[in-house]
């Protein structure tokens, strides 16, 4: 598994090295626009564009308020539970509850 692991971060390595350097120029400081965006905006898509980044954080938000009314049932759960602990004895454990089982010996 860990050889697999080490050729895997290899064969990424390789992907990086084999980029060319491209040279900035003072032209490029100065370029305002942004050809992209440009495009999709004369095509129509930049509404596609917005649309999929309002769904993906729609659903981002609609899952953290599942997740925070799940946590909300847990905690109120606990709270009643009577192993809480501001209802523990002073020693911080809990009673054990006689079982009732007689020892033979």
């Amino acid at each position: 598994m860990r050889k697999l692991l080490i050729l895997l971060c290899l064969f990424c390595s390789l992907s990086v090295l084999a980029q060319e350097k491209q040279e900035i120029t003072q032209q490029d400081y100065a370029n305002q626009q942004v050809e992209m965006a440009d495009q999709f905006r004369a095509d129509g898509k930049i509404y596609v564009v917005v649309g999929i980044i309002v769904l993906i954080l729609g659903g981002l938000l609609v899952y953290a308020l599942v997740i925070d009314r799940r946590l909300s049932r847990l905690e109120k759960q606990l709270g009643q539970h009577p192993l809480r602990q501001d209802r523990l004895p002073q020693d911080g454990l809990p009673q054990q509850k006689e079982s009732g089982k007689r020892v033979i010996g």
